[in-house]
């Protein structure tokens, strides 16, 4: 029939309709009580508890009630202590403060962390004099108080925590000579180079923004001496600059890429004395002195551009005339 018909009202599609047996409530009688007895429309219990379908709209504003609560819902919500975080003593995780409990409640069941004489963990030496020695008691962050609840849970059963620090997950603070090291300063104090890098520096009239791509070498290159000879450093890293004028002592001020000497010499010293890969390493003063403090190590490619902000990469919404920051 539908086939037959001709409209050019009608919009071309059909519809065509199914039995939904699944809301259909099958009902079994004897021929003996169907004599006479009418059965009425069967009513699905979903319709019965479906809300109204003819509610008003838009809905009523909101109360004073409702407002007051919707706020105060939100503001214990948005609280500091609902998303602060902070490291867990056993495995040192960050985890929400809601989620720690303190560790002291757990004192006299840390018998299950101690390693002694597994080499896990190492006191700090200070000169060449001191002996190797680990750090005594259970294996703890002790800049933690709090632990989390999985590692509450398996230390209150007598249990090792799976990510515990003591299942050879423990590092220790890092001392104050390697927090600061630049970026071009860790490169040369590490002993085992795996990738190369590219940095691209882009300067405008007052800001300044870089980018570094890491590529992994085939080959990594371990070392008997550091710091590396300067000229082996172009192996590993690049520089371009960008701007509209070629770079000055006060750009290369504010990149990560210089190298303070004294600084390398204190870092490698305390790598010496208490990292066990770098006991046997030997500390060239020759290649540390080859290193200038006033400019990078390695040669800067520079490339005259207006604007640190390329114009195929600019949102039709971004107003700033240059990328990246003033200071620092």
């Amino acid at each position: 029939m539908l086939s037959e018909h001709v409209c050019h009202g009608c919009t071309p599609y059909l519809t065509v309709f199914d039995v939904d047996y699944s809301s259909t409530v099958l009902v079994t009688t004897s021929p003996a009580t169907t004599t006479g007895e009418h059965i009425g429309p069967v009513v699905p219990h979903a319709a019965a508890s479906s809300p109204d379908l003819h509610e008003c709209f838009p809905p009523k504003p909101l109360t004073p009630d409702l407002t007051l609560r919707i706020a105060r819902d939100f503001c214990q919500d948005m609280s500091p202590s609902v998303f602060e975080e902070a490291g867990c003593a056993v495995c040192g995780q960050l985890t929400p403060l809601s989620k720690l409990s303190p560790k002291r409640s757990l004192g006299k069941m840390f018998h299950v962390l101690e390693r002694d004489g597994s080499n896990i963990t190492r006191a700090e030496r200070l000169s060449e004099s001191d002996t190797v020695q680990e750090v005594p008691g259970p294996v703890l962050d002790a800049s933690c108080s709090g632990i989390c609840i999985d590692c509450r849970k398996s230390v209150h059963n007598g249990k090792c925590p799976k990510y515990a620090l003591c299942n050879r997950f423990w590092l220790g603070n890092v001392p104050d000579v390697l927090k600061g090291l630049s970026f071009a300063e860790q490169l040369i104090v590490s002993r085992v180079q795996h990738f190369n890098c590219f940095v691209r520096v882009g300067s405008g009239s007052t800001k300044m923004i870089a980018h570094a791509v890491a590529f992994e070498s085939p080959t990594p290159k371990v070392y008997d001496f550091l710091p590396p000879p300067v000229e082996e450093l172009d192996n590993v890293l690049a520089i371009m600059f960008t701007g509209p004028k070629e770079p000055v002592k006060s750009d290369y001020k504010r990149m990560s890429l210089l190298v303070r000497r004294n600084v390398v010499a204190k870092a490698l010293g305390w790598l010496k004395l208490n990292h066990c890969d770098y006991f046997n390493v030997g500390i060239s003063m020759e290649n540390l002195n080859g290193y200038p403090e006033d400019s990078p190590p390695v040669s800067i490619q520079y490339k005259s551009m207006a604007s640190n902000k390329p114009p195929e990469a600019t949102s039709v919404f971004d107003t700033e005339a240059e990328d990246g920051v003033q200071d620092g």
